[in-house]
């Protein structure tokens, strides 16, 4: 199961920094990726369901980089090599299996190498099982939500300094309730909205991304 927390720290990230994220559900042959791509589709995000094995959709990656630079970024195990070579069978990487005993992925990348992929360039990146990247960002709680790219639509709030949480006249609330936004997404921007909230001042003054 994707961990859909990981999601959307990336793409609150990518918001940060001024960049595209592009949502791709590799490995799709294992199970469907439907219910989770719509999640992203509803959100606004281009999203990808690709599987490795089979190269499915790699010429839609391929076409998407065009004249671009990119990166793979993910947990490890999540197939980022093995896409790579999906989208470029002549590229020469390491790929690996899941680990049996730790039941996640294994590094097989150990540095960043950007490659050239059709007439675009793609880096591979080395896979992690945790980020705190958010810990060394100068993100308040009053910025999050805009980095939460649907509650645009819906931030016509009683209140101007509305930031989303149990706050009377809450439109973004009101469409959660209405199933206009994604619970899992909301989910997400609340145990955000804490992580962030609990950071203490001078360490977020301390250091920057």
């Amino acid at each position: 199961m994707p961990d859909l927390y990981f999601i959307d720290k990336m793409t609150v990230i990518a918001h940060l920094k001024n960049t595209k994220p592009v949502i791709v559900f590799n490995k799709c042959d294992i199970a469907s990726c439907d219910d989770l791509a719509e999640i992203y589709k509803k959100a606004g995000f281009d999203v990808v369901i690709t599987c490795a094995q089979t190269g499915k959709n790699a010429d839609v990656i391929v076409d998407m980089i065009k004249d671009k630079q990119a990166a793979f970024c993910g947990l490890s195990g999540v197939g980022k090599s093995s896409l790579m070579k999906a989208i470029n069978p002549n590229l020469c990487i390491q790929t690996g299996e899941i680990s049996k005993k730790l039941e996640r992925g294994k590094h097989t990348t150990r540095h960043v190498e950007l490659f050239k992929c059709g007439k675009g360039y793609i880096a591979d990146t080395p896979g992690f099982n945790a980020i705190d990247i958010l810990r060394y960002s100068k993100l308040s709680v009053d910025d999050l939500k805009d980095c939460f790219i649907e509650f645009e639509d819906f931030s016509d709030c009683k209140y101007s300094d509305c930031v989303h949480i149990n706050q009377q006249g809450c439109g973004v609330i009101k469409a959660l309730e209405d199933k206009k936004i994604s619970n899992k997404r909301y989910e997400s921007y609340k145990r955000l909205y804490e992580e962030i909230k609990n950071i203490p001042n001078w360490l977020q003054e301390k250091t920057n991304i």
